[in-house]
């Protein structure tokens, strides 16, 4: 089976930012994966060469010569044009993986659905919308684990606890919480002062730590300016925009507000580590809340949660394990892709 594997090389197209999740998990699965000839078509740096123009016209031309059985995106904004991914899928199979349905949905997907052989999405309530709107074609599935790269070391664990991810939300308000309870936290990310980490950095960071903590809430920028652009618009001057795109903004600020199953969730267990993470509405579909995975509502309950597993390190051990071995068995990118491929019949 051929793949071509349209998704972006750099995180948000900036090199100094480094390697994209989707390179890094999607791509890196894919290309291991048995069976399967896949191709990378990195967009974001075909199109720093070539332009949006250029870049459309290279994809059909790779489309014609690589003549794959299914094109897999993993679009970002508006690189492509509908035109084009409209000519791709007379062409062959095409599917997109779409990373934020929790609040793009309704200013994003929705609009890409009609141009696409099959979409996928890892919001439920998102996937009910599509098919409400008659698309039938729809994949619930959910982020997994890139096996090849998370993985368990044989590290001491002497770090207490961290966490890796953007500094953004109420995210610094929960770890200064944590640390004016008197425990030392240790933090890796944009906006953090440990800055970013590559990949084996955080794995080797996931297996040191005593605690992992997921803090899963979507990015959601506060204060008047961002309140501001919900109501204003700016083309020259400032103007009111239409009744519609308030009503799609307000839609897509509180969205923001719900939380998510991330990559982390599966990511740290895949690596045979203890994580502490939200409880988010879905993730007993995946793991045996509280004996496969700890999770916590409310400050006030993380911090007694971190002092309680601080204290018990063979329960803490225990429960790692169960996740690490659940992670394996069900939840790596290859069993997703796996999934993916059965209902869109290439299987």
């Amino acid at each position: 089976m051929k793949v071509l594997f349209c998704g972006m090389r750099w995180d948000y197209k900036q090199k100094e930012r480094g390697e994209s999740f989707e390179y890094v998990n999607f791509w890196d699965s894919l290309r291991r994966y048995p069976g399967i000839q896949a191709r990378l078509f990195a967009f974001d740096e075909i199109e720093s060469r070539l332009g949006r123009e250029g870049m459309n016209e290279e994809l059909l031309k790779q489309v014609n010569e690589f003549l794959p059985d299914l094109v897999f995106f993993f679009m970002f904004t508006d690189e492509f044009t509908t035109e084009v991914v409209h000519q791709v899928t007379a062409k062959t199979i095409t599917v997109n993986w779409f990373a934020d349905d929790q609040w793009r949905f309704g200013t994003y997907s929705r609009h890409w659905a009609p141009h696409l052989t099959w979409v996928a999405t890892t919001d439920q309530p998102a996937a009910q919308s599509y098919r409400r709107l008659g698309f039938h074609n729809v994949i619930k599935t959910q982020w997994g684990c890139n096996h090849f790269l998370y993985r368990p070391l044989s590290l001491e664990r002497d770090i207490e606890v961290s966490f890796v991810g953007q500094s953004h939300g109420d995210r610094p308000e929960t770890i200064a919480a944590i640390r004016a309870a008197g425990f030392d936290v240790e933090t890796r990310g944009f906006g953090w002062k440990g800055g970013r980490i590559g990949t084996d950095d955080m794995v080797e960071m996931f297996s040191r730590s005593r605690i992992n903590l997921n803090l899963s809430n979507a990015s959601r920028e506060r204060g008047l300016r961002h309140l501001a652009g919900l109501f204003l618009v700016r083309k020259g001057p400032l103007a009111l925009p239409r009744v519609g795109q308030i009503r799609g903004n307000l839609r897509e600020f509180r969205a923001k507000a719900r939380d998510q199953i991330k990559g982390r969730n599966f990511e740290i267990p895949g690596c045979n580590a203890f994580m502490l993470t939200n409880r988010v509405e879905g993730l007993e579909e995946y793991f045996v809340l509280e004996k496969e995975m700890v999770t916590f509502r409310g400050v006030e309950q993380l911090l007694s949660k971190i002092r309680h597993y601080l204290a018990a390190p063979e329960e803490r051990e225990a429960i790692a394990t169960a996740a690490y071995e659940r992670t394996l068995a069900e939840h790596t990118y290859h069993q997703r892709f796996a999934d993916m491929f059965r209902q869109i019949g290439l299987m």
